[in-house]
């Protein structure tokens, strides 16, 4: 079983590289793949102590949204079509309804 991911990080548990406009967030826990943190280019003009807490202001963000709305997919009957297709956006969508 999966276990889930923290919802802060701080520097020991991470390492952090850049390129251009991007911090690479590498977890040190295998388990974890990279994230990759798109910020712009004051990425380069930045400690990796500021990048993981604009990393861990994210996360918070992301679990508040979560909370917040109360989604609940309803699955379309078994046998019938998942997908149909959508003249308004020329392409085809899963069926169902929220």
């Amino acid at each position: 079983m999966r276990k889930p991911r923290p919802l802060l990080y701080s520097l020991a548990e991470v390492t952090i590289t850049r390129d251009k406009t991007s911090a690479n967030v590498k977890y040190k826990d295998p388990q974890f793949g990279v994230t990759t943190l798109t910020i712009g280019a004051e990425v380069t003009q930045m400690t990796d102590q500021e990048i993981i807490d604009l990393y861990n202001e994210t996360l918070k963000a992301q679990a508040e949204l979560a909370r917040s709305v109360k989604y609940v997919a309803i699955e379309p009957p078994l046998g019938s079509a998942q997908i149909e297709y959508s003249e308004q956006c020329d392409q085809w969508t899963p069926r169902g309804m929220y």
